[in-house]
């Protein structure tokens, strides 16, 4: 379910990449209780392309601190990255938070990477100075050219030699997408379809940076045309801001991967992921953000731990408690949380939650627009509620309601027969 990986990894920005038969996950890395973004080093996670349930941390593959650093004086975080394959070689397209960008290499596609060497514009360009911004992608194309992508508000791009350590002179292309005609502020990342290159980014549409938007051409340097929104994470927490990801096709189905914020934050970034379709015509249904991750249903006995929770209001906020629990915390009376989405039996008569309450409260279940059961939370610190509910056959947004209380906090809901 989401957040897939374990929950108390933060990788956002995750560019997701299938490899043989494994999919890696290539993103920055948060600090809980940081109030900053990224971390200097990276990570890298994979999964079998037949058991998406189950991730291995391969542990740093990239670090700009420390005695292992491949940059040494440039101790700062690292935001997004981005991994291409060639000829048996893995390259790694980072970047600082300071606009350094460049490539290290390895044999594996886990790494680890060394070698970096920071790219510049071609001669033709700015004088040949190196690049200054964020956020690079790279893509790789049929015909075997690397295309590299990068900048915010308004996007590079230009084709890479085929060394994939400078920029092809007379290739280079500013505001390839831009934020007037395509809502663009940050975050490239670019797939081919059929013939169709998508151009999946992070965008300013709906007035915040938190709506994962593409446009499409039909060439990898465009020009590309806006099509839409694929998927939203405003409502993952109350100061979200910031979308990155990318779509991949695994085993012939497509999902679009995304990262959500938490601890009333910009930051504690974590991976989440969605299964999209396409229409006859090329373009991308829209989805919402859901419980599902990887899985095609969730059971209403298993326990369901508030991190999957989306469509929060009120207030409330997911975080990371003081033992490593996670929690939904600053619950208040007209505070919600939604499972998207939960199978029921309609054997499941009671539900059992995971509260504290100091001064009591109120919770109530809905299915849809249906009252299923609520109950009055006893005051006091951690304890669990089980409670009435009348279920029905069938898979359901299922809605948590608190009417009453202050400073309440959830870590688990479950339902039994």
């Amino acid at each position: 379910m989401n957040p897939y990986l374990p929950l108390d990894c933060y990788i956002p920005d995750g560019e997701p990449h299938v490899f043989g038969n494994r999919v890696y996950l290539y993103g920055s890395r948060d600090v809980f209780g940081r109030d900053d973004y990224c971390d200097t080093t990276y990570r890298v996670f994979s999964a079998s392309v037949d058991d998406l349930q189950h991730w291995t941390d391969h542990g740093i593959s990239f670090s700009v601190s420390g005695p292992d650093t491949a940059l040494p004086g440039n101790e700062k975080p690292l935001y997004a990255p981005d991994v291409v394959e060639k000829d048996g070689t893995y390259y790694l397209f980072f970047c600082l938070s300071d606009g350094y960008e460049g490539v290290a290499v390895s044999d594996r596609p886990e790494g680890p990477f060394t070698d970096p060497v920071q790219l510049c514009y071609p001669p033709d360009v700015n004088g040949g100075k190196p690049l200054c911004h964020i956020d690079p992608a790279v893509f790789r194309d049929d015909d075997g050219q690397v295309y590299l992508y990068w900048g915010q508000v308004h996007a590079q791009a230009a084709r890479l030699t085929p060394d994939l350590r400078h920029i092809e002179p007379g290739t280079y292309q500013w505001g390839i997408i831009d934020e007037e005609h395509h809502f663009f502020h940050e975050g490239s990342s670019v797939r081919k379809r059929n013939g169709v290159y998508y151009y999946i980014y992070c965008s300013i549409r709906t007035g915040r940076a938190t709506s994962m938007d593409y446009a499409t051409a039909d060439s990898p340097l465009g020009p590309f045309t806006y099509r839409g929104i694929i998927v939203q994470n405003a409502d993952c927490d109350p100061c979200s801001w910031n979308i990155h990801g990318s779509i991949t096709e695994i085993n012939g189905q497509w999902y679009v991967f995304y990262h959500r914020s938490s601890n009333h934050s910009y930051f504690a970034r974590r991976a989440c992921v969605e299964r999209i379709t396409f229409e006859e015509d090329g373009s991308i249904r829209p989805v919402v953000a859901s419980s599902m991750g990887f899985e095609t249903c969730l059971m209403a006995e298993r326990v369901l731990p508030a991190p999957a929770l989306c469509a929060l209001q009120g207030g409330c906020y997911l975080t990371q408690l003081e033992n490593g629990a996670q929690a939904l915390v600053q619950i208040a009376a007209g505070c919600q949380g939604v499972y998207r989405y939960v199978t029921f039996t309609g054997t499941e008569t009671r539900a059992r939650v995971r509260v504290k309450a100091p001064k009591g409260g109120c919770l109530v279940i809905q299915a849809g627009h249906r009252e299923w059961g609520r109950v009055r939370l006893q005051a006091g610190d951690w304890h669990t509620e089980e409670f009435a509910i009348t279920s029905k056959p069938g898979t359901f947004a299922i809605t948590l309601s608190f009417e009453e209380g202050e400073q309440m906090a959830m870590t688990t809901l479950q339902f039994l027969s």
